[in-house]
């Protein structure tokens, strides 16, 4: 049986002659000298220089940073570039400003011309009811009258109002008064106090009502002679208020002045309207 023989050192002088004199490596591994593994140095002298030479540098740099005139440059600079990014900004705000105007007068043009539309459209529907309304509403008018003027009976005037329209008048109430005034004056056109309204309820298409106004004093002899030369006036006038269906209200007004014939009439030159 072999004796084991324990593993030698490498620093056994017994072993320097077998052992291998170096061991190629990467240049940052170990590497045998003969006496033991030692590092490789170079690159970490290389890169110690090149750190020392950078902090130098930023040392340097800093230094000249801080000197006023290298200071006032850069806040020159600084100052310079704030002003192009704000003036850009706000180039940019303006122009989102003035195309927010544009789609804003846009918006107001396209309102107004609807509510032109709109209001020209409500002025057609209200032209349209408003025709319709007047081809169907009542009418009232005088159409027809007596006259009772002569020296055997009290004086008595009579008119007939009719209603030619298409529908219903509501409400009709109707007031007749009566004057005789010298040739030539102005016609007295004022109720008096002793004429009252009368009312008539409802007239219907076509139907008529009277209205009337007499005298209870017969006209004497002078006074109808007076009529007859055209020394005096002698006329009537009243008016006819009433409702339209349509909830309107309307005024038929007529005045007459009878003729020297005292038996025919003409129709004054005022008070004569109607809506």
């Amino acid at each position: 049986m072999k004796e084991s023989v324990p593993p030698r050192s490498p620093n056994d002088p017994e072993n320097k002659e077998s052992a291998p004199r170096s061991v190629p490596n990467d240049k940052d591994q170990p590497t045998w000298d003969g006496e033991g593994y030692r590092h490789n140095t170079g690159n970490s002298h290389r890169a110690a220089s090149a750190m020392k030479s950078l902090t130098a540098w930023l040392g340097n740099s800093w230094g000249s940073l801080k000197s006023p005139e290298v200071s006032n440059r850069l806040i020159a600079i600084a100052t310079v570039v704030i002003a192009l990014a704000s003036g850009f900004s706000w180039w940019e705000a303006h122009g989102a400003g003035v195309q927010t105007n544009r789609i804003i007068a846009a918006d107001e043009r396209l309102a107004a011309a609807m509510e032109s539309a709109v209001g020209q459209a409500n002025v057609s529907l209200s032209a349209t009811q408003n025709s319709f309304r007047d081809d169907q509403r009542a009418w009232l008018a005088p159409v027809s009258g007596t006259i009772t003027l002569d020296k055997k009976h009290p004086m008595r005037i009579d008119v007939i109002v009719q209603n030619i329209g298409k529908t219903p008048a509501l409400d009709v109430n109707s007031i007749l008064d009566w004057r005789d005034i010298p040739a030539g004056g102005p016609l007295d056109l004022t109720y008096s106090p002793m004429v009252k309204h009368l009312g008539h309820g409802t007239l219907y298409p076509n139907s008529k009502q009277g209205v009337f106004a007499s005298s209870l004093q017969i006209p004497t002899e002078s006074e109808l002679e007076a009529f007859r030369a055209g020394k005096r006036i002698f006329y009537f006038f009243g008016s006819v208020d009433y409702k339209d269906v349509f909830g309107r209200i309307h005024t038929s007004q007529f005045c007459n002045i009878i003729n020297i014939d005292l038996s025919t009439v003409r129709s004054c030159d005022e008070h004569n309207e109607a809506n």
